[in-house]
């Protein structure tokens, strides 16, 4: 897979974690956070098997040591930053929610420097200020106002986003981009599980939240991720996570209209 395509394909995936927090903003509000995450894992789950099978059935592997190194992974990435965003998506709206948990983009950079070793060139860190910049202007953008509860919880998912993004670098030493997405959501899916099963009808039963559920585990949780680990592989941490800067502005212009989230009309 060359570069460009590498670049193509991720943008298509930022594309759709644009669109989810909108979604989750306007059908999330029904059910737990900890149930709409893991029934959107289940949906990541079944998106990656049907990878597995039609795609790269005979190019999977993951050693012992990378299936520990996923399990953490899977605790900060789609366990514990999922339940922290739908919060914060909850608490402060979708726009909001998004400009402050892709910080994570900072944390990442910082964190890759530290752990694996990952330098990062001027243009990276020129496009992050940048980014940084857009972000800013994107949260001052919004009318709803920001409590702190929400700002914790935002901060907490982008910490939590930016160590495990970090460590998927680590476990790509141990394993291939596949067997660590489907991996980390098998993990976080078999943990939930038992705590949410009761709030599963629910779910099913309401066609709003359904959709959003299904939308955002195969595409964003399953496939997205793939995705992810995918350019994290082909062209490093620093370069994957800037990116994904252009999902808040995004999830911004696609929050008024599905959400119908408020916003100023200077941003617009």
């Amino acid at each position: 897979m060359t570069i460009y395509l590498v670049y193509l394909v991720f943008f298509t995936s930022s594309i759709i974690w644009g669109v989810s927090p909108a979604l989750i903003s306007r059908y999330g509000e029904k059910v737990s956070e900890t149930a709409f995450t893991a029934v959107r894992s289940l949906f990541g789950v079944t998106g990656l098997i049907f990878v597995f099978f039609f795609i790269q059935f005979t190019s999977t592997s993951i050693s012992l040591n990378g299936l520990v190194i996923v399990f953490i992974s899977a605790i900060l990435g789609p366990l514990i930053g999922p339940i922290m965003y739908i919060k914060t998506i909850k608490l402060i709206g979708g726009g909001n929610a998004v400009t402050i948990s892709y910080l994570y983009i900072f944390f990442a950079q910082i964190f890759s420097t530290i752990f694996t070793g990952e330098k990062p060139l001027l243009y990276l860190y020129i496009g992050s200020m940048i980014a940084l910049l857009g972000i800013y202007y994107v949260y001052v953008g919004e009318q709803r106002v920001v409590s702190g509860k929400g700002l914790i919880y935002g901060l907490i998912t982008a910490l939590s986003w930016g160590m495990a993004s970090t460590i998927l670098k680590i476990a790509l030493g141990e394993g291939d981009p596949l067997s660590i997405a489907l991996l980390r959501n098998l993990f976080t899916l078999l943990l939930l599980l038992p705590l949410t099963f009761k709030e599963w009808r629910e779910i099913f039963r309401d066609k709003g939240v359904l959709f959003t559920v299904s939308f955002t585990g195969v595409l964003g949780l399953g496939i997205g991720m793939w995705l992810f680990i995918i350019a994290i592989e082909k062209i490093s941490i620093l370069s994957t996570v800037l990116i994904t800067s252009i999902t808040p502005i995004l999830t911004r212009i696609l929050s008024t209209h599905i959400a119908h989230e408020k916003h100023l009309e200077k941003h617009t």
